[in-house]
């Protein structure tokens, strides 16, 4: 009978031990990560969650461990696998405290992993939504231009706009609130110009189809620029 050679037994042996580590690599976090980091820029208070949950999201997706906020890398039953994910889990919990403003995180010293805590932090703060969905329409339908460039006034517009879609995210889902919603977004920044791109507004209006959103601010940063070049060589 045939016997394997020691290469060949040492070669087996080895195998099985690379497809074991490379089979925990989801739950490992590179060696330059450090307790010290944080995931944000701006900390959480009690009136930014939707933009700080977003930022947080974004940050662990970009290193493929928001499966560890939302639940669906759980730990594991193997000790070696559950030392691991242990580790890192405890890695992104300080970070998410790390990103919270500092005299918020006291209440949250005995949180056990980042699932808790995501959820915690959810239901303390994510779920008022229609407050914050009144101030956003109220900010929306006040918002004009101003002293504001049209980047300016663009930009602070999508923003409010953005936000508050957020809110609401199965309305994406729904063709013809879709065609409203981009409509109306079209309808509110040009509601919003100052009386100098009146020629402007109107010419827009006037086309069938209306024109992309992206399009029309590009029209009218042109608009700008040269009525900004007039005055200057004036």
């Amino acid at each position: 009978m045939a016997t394997d050679s020691p290469i060949s037994s040492a070669s087996s042996n080895f195998i099985p031990s690379n497809t074991a580590a490379s089979s925990m690599a989801y739950l490992e976090l590179p060696p330059s990560d450090h307790p010290w980091m944080s995931l944000v820029t701006t900390l959480l208070i009690d009136s930014n969650y939707l933009i700080w949950s977003r930022g947080i999201m974004r940050s662990l997706a970009a290193k493929g461990k928001e499966g560890f906020i939302t639940g669906e890398i759980p730990k594991p039953k193997e000790p070696v696998a559950t030392a691991i994910w242990r580790r890192t889990d405890n890695m992104i919990l300080l970070w998410m405290l790390n990103s919270i403003f500092p005299q918020l995180t006291d209440v949250f010293g005995y949180v056990n992993s980042s699932h808790e805590l995501w959820n915690i932090l959810k239901e303390r703060y994510g779920q008022c939504n229609g407050p914050v969905i009144y101030q956003l329409k109220r900010k929306i339908s006040s918002l004009t231009q101003g002293n504001m460039s049209i980047a300016s006034y663009f930009t602070k517009l999508k923003k409010l706009k953005d936000e508050l879609y957020c809110l609401a995210p199965i309305l994406e889902e729904m063709n013809e609130v879709e065609e409203y919603i981009y409509l109306q977004d079209i309808v509110d920044f040009l509601m919003g110009l100052n009386d100098t791109f009146n020629a402007i507004r109107s010419q827009v209006l006037m086309q069938d189809p209306l024109p992309s959103l992206n399009k029309i601010y590009g029209m009218l940063c042109s608009a700008e620029k040269t009525t900004r070049d007039s005055w200057s060589c004036s």
